[in-house]
């Protein structure tokens, strides 16, 4: 009793000492951001509402896949607002017409209690912190159940928790990555309790594999998945006879009780896949370029994350960005190596992990015959196994690490770290020539890129054998240097991305006031700002969509109603380009834009959709800037131009980073007929077409040259001022000098480009900034709108309305038409319409309470199973939690009856 009592104070005591290194050392990492005040939150980078920001200490991006913004932080931030309005997020009536919200996985809408961080402005980096500390914690835990030394178990967790996929991603496939090491957990725990024929110790499983299926991202889970079954069968393998079953009855026991937790999100998942227009191609051919093995053992030997991509013509350096799923790292190698030619403890274990990183690093390359092998498992035919089996790579990499540590720590196996030293040596000179083409592409284009490539391949070298060194030669006493060379080399590896984050960003949310104030129920259609998803993150209806899945039905109706080109998972005004080109297509579809609701279409400053801009002047030659101080104008004449009508002159200008102040006025003539205008500086953007509107419109008979006249003019009343620049160019022989009063004329010309409005174009501008215009359609449909009788609608939101009708009418609401729409008028249940894509509902006469509610099908029963998953878990829980409560009892017992200065035996 003593030994067991004292025993469970010290571990109490170690394991809280270590768990609090390693969420010093998780936080520790985010210290050069921090310092240097560095933001590395998806809003600045993704939502396009960034008014203003200074670039970071590196070039290129904190993160890789903007889904970190589109996904994680749009469609999760507004999970957690439902969540916090006491609101289960089943539905998004802010992405497309409406579609299902948690059943798209991804947006991790019941990955509770950690999607709630989303709700905070820097909830993306909060989320990320959190699933790399549970990640270290538990990746610790499961080295220290195997049987591994303080210093080995420490430094794995620490490995783990830095690990190249949480450094290189922010989006959904990380989260599922802290709950694989907890899974392991649970299977060492139920083989140790099933040898010692005991109860339970399967209650990891269970929760580690409910939270891998909460966490939204199926295909990082089901490679986790896979590796945690080779596990699990090495285990039942080497299990005495007598304690097999009962282990594998533990395990079967553990995996129903999670998927049953998980049965709500299960069901809700499988009925979207079947109403929507996923992908379902199949992966098998493709693999990442085998440049991309430099990066796997040297992360950075092209530079930061996507900064040189312009500079590689091949394009191959893109494709490896787009497709990698994090890093390796020389030194993670080396220590595997050592492991697997070193100590002979747990040696089947040792090689199942190197086979299992052998066959899915050949899989991420394509070598053959493994992508063949691999199909033998059909599911993986429709996972990209290259961009997200790398989480599993790393967790065996870091249990091999700690083994060939805890080897070191015992004194075993030391001359091991020399041959694995040499090997790794070998295969980094390996990758080295394989990506030799693209790096001498990069010297030679690339400015800067000298350093990197040098500078990580140093790093790489030195570190690596530094450590080979301390563990050939020396012996525990060095354990310090150890730790703090592998400490360093995790933290700069990861750090570096965070370099990358801005200074200073500002956000101009004055477009997203216009619209909460203005737009109503009705929706809007956006070509550039106001990046898609993040209608859902402000509670502004778009039309615009980047998900995957999305409900075929809306897809169907894009293409054949809105635009026939889109891409079904990305409905973005510019994409695919050119911008012209859907523009064309929303203007020739204006009415069916309109009958879907849109109030509002969404722009770049200047960019109009509703008029042509044609650019008369180009860019030849050196630019110089052409400063215009308060009264202070310039003058032209253009060559005839074949513009009929000319609603706008545009004029490249310069505000010398936002400081330019008053408006800029202009006049254009054309023979005896002038128009003029003005628009205030303050929303000007840097270094980009300025836009005057002129009234009225000018009408330009064919022939006529342009005469135009641009003057800075000051507010009297403005304490401050300060110039404007005119960017002007080298003038081609066909312009006239500029005139400038009090200067001789300039062969210099500035860039105008002149709008010509589409005949009947109806919409008007009714909003103008230096991220957006807003232009408003003259005859959007309304969200609730009734044929077929006189009725009177009072909406109170999208879900509940009163009416009053005189007689029996149809009531069309323009939300999606999705399966598990449910309506209640005066309380009575009825049945839900289609029209169209939209959903309609009989009204009787007189007056009528409508409420729409929305839950996925067969919800009851999956709720049910979850309710039973948790109390077969609940029970093992108070179970083991009565165990310890009754040791620590014991212990405190204990520790009062002994005589003072004593302790109980340990």
């Amino acid at each position: 009793m003593r030994s067991d009592a004292g025993r469970f104070s010290a571990v109490l005591r170690e394991y809280l000492a270590c768990f609090a290194l390693l969420c010093i050392a998780v936080l520790s990492s985010y210290l050069p951001a921090i310092v240097l005040r560095l933001s590395a939150n998806p809003i600045y980078w993704v939502s396009g509402l960034i008014s203003s920001y200074l670039p970071g200490r590196t070039a290129g991006y904190p993160w890789i896949d903007p889904n970190a913004g589109f996904t994680v932080q749009a469609l999760g931030g507004y999970s957690a607002h439902q969540w916090f309005h006491g609101q289960i997020p089943w539905w998004n009536p802010y992405l497309g017409v409406g579609a299902p919200l948690a059943a798209e996985m991804q947006p991790a809408s019941f990955f509770l209690p950690f999607v709630l961080l989303l709700h905070f402005a820097n909830g993306v980096i909060l989320l990320r912190t959190a699933m790399q500390m549970i990640a270290g914690l538990a990746t610790f835990a499961l080295l220290r159940q195997m049987g591994l030394a303080n210093f080995a178990a420490l430094l794995g967790g620490i490995l783990y928790a830095l690990n190249g996929t949480f450094a290189w991603f922010a989006d959904s496939p990380i989260l599922p990555v802290a709950f694989l090491p907890l899974l392991l957990l649970g299977v060492e725990r139920a083989f140790i309790k099933a040898q010692e024929k005991q109860r339970g110790g399967w209650a990891w499983i269970a929760i580690a594999l409910a939270y891998s299926i909460y966490a939204g991202f199926p295909e990082t889970a089901y490679l986790d998945g896979l590796l945690v079954l080779a596990w699990t069968l090495y285990r039942f393998f080497v299990a005495p006879p007598d304690a097999r079953w009962s282990f594998a009855r533990k395990v079967s026991l553990a995996a129903v009780s999670g998927l049953l937790i998980a049965t709500p999100l299960i069901v809700s998942f499988l009925e979207y896949q079947n109403f929507s227009a996923i992908r379902h191609s199949g992966w098998s051919h493709l693999g990442l370029p085998k440049i991309s093995f430099a990066a796997f053992l040297m992360p950075y030997i092209f530079g930061p994350l996507h900064a040189f991509e312009p500079a590689d013509a091949s394009g191959l350096l893109t494709q490896h960005w787009a497709n990698t799923g994090g890093y390796f790292s020389l030194t993670l190698l080396f220590l595997s190596l050592t492991a697997l030619f070193g100590g002979t403890r747990l040696r089947g274990l040792r090689n199942l992990l190197a086979i299992w990183i052998l066959i899915f690093a050949a899989r991420t390359f394509n070598i053959p015959p493994f992508p063949d092998l691999l199909r033998l498992v059909p599911p993986l035919d429709y996972v990209v196994v290259f961009h997200y089996c790398e989480p599993s790579l790393e967790l065996c990499g870091t249990v091999l690490a700690a083994f060939a540590l805890d080897d070191w720590w015992r004194g075993v196996a030391r001359k091991a770290a020399l041959v694995a030293c040499l090997t790794a040596f070998a295969m980094a000179a390996l990758a080295l020539s394989l990506s030799s083409g693209l790096v001498g592409e990069l010297f030679h284009h690339a400015a800067h890129y000298s350093r990197w490539f040098w500078g990580s391949l140093c790093w790489a070298v030195v570190i690596t054998w530094a450590v080979a060194v301390l563990l050939r030669r020396c012996s525990r006493n060095a354990a310090p240097l150890v730790f703090a060379l592998i400490f360093a080399n995790s933290f700069v590896l990861f750090a570096i991305p965070e370099l990358a984050g801005m200074r200073n960003p500002k956000l101009d949310l004055g477009v997203v006031d216009f619209l909460r104030q203005h737009l109503g129920w009705e929706r809007i259609y956006t070509f550039s700002p106001l990046a898609p998803n993040y209608g859902a993150y402000f509670r502004l209806a778009s039309i615009n969509h980047n998900a995957v899945p999305i409900p075929a039905n809306w897809v169907e109706y894009i293409r054949q109603s809105l635009d026939p080109a889109i891409d079904p998972h990305i409905f973005i005004g510019y994409f695919p380009g050119p911008l012209t080109a859907r523009e064309e297509v929303f203007r020739s579809h204006l009415t069916n834009f309109e009958a879907t609701g849109v109030k509002y279409v969404l722009t770049s400053p200047g960019e109009n959709p509703f008029t042509r801009n044609i650019l008369v002047t180009q860019r030849e030659g050196a630019n110089i800037a052409l400063p215009l101080k308060n009264g202070e104008q310039i003058a032209g004449i253009l060559p005839p131009v074949p513009v009929k009508t000319i609603s706008a002159i545009g004029v490249t200008i310069g505000t010398y980073g936002g400081a330019a102040t008053g408006s800029l006025a202009a006049q254009v003539c054309a023979g005896g007929a002038c128009s003029s205008g003005s628009a205030p500086l303050a929303s000007a953007a840097d270094n980009q077409s300025f836009y005057i509107p002129l009234t009225p419109e000018l009408t330009v008979q064919s022939g006529e040259p342009l005469r135009y006249i641009l003057t800075h003019l000051e507010d009297p009343a403005s304490a401050r001022q300060h110039e404007v620049a005119i960017w002007v160019w080298p003038a081609r022989s066909r312009f006239a000098p500029l005139q400038v009063p009090g200067k001789k004329a300039m062969a210099y010309t500035p860039e105008i480009t002149l709008s010509q409005p589409f005949s009947g174009a109806p919409a008007r501008q009714v909003y103008h900034s230096s991220i957006a215009d807003v232009f408003e359609l003259p005859h959007p449909a309304s969200y609730f709108e009734v044929q077929g009788g006189p009725c009177a609608l009072s909406p109170h939101s999208r879900e509940s309305l009163d009416a009053s009708c005189r007689a029996p009418a149809v009531l069309i609401r323009r939300e999606l038409y999705y399966p598990g729409w449910r309506a209640y008028v005066n309380g009575h249940r009825q049945t839900i319409g289609a029209a169209s894509i939209f959903q309609s509902l009989h009204l009787p006469a007189g007056k009528t309470r409508v409420l729409f509610a929305y839950s996925p099908s067969h919800i009851l029963p999956a709720s049910l199973a979850m309710l039973a998953g948790l109390v077969i878990l609940g029970f093992e829980c108070i179970r083991r939690a009565k165990h310890l409560l009754a040791v620590y009892g014991r212990h405190m017992q204990l520790t009062d009856a002994a005589p003072t200065g004593v302790t109980p035996a340990s």
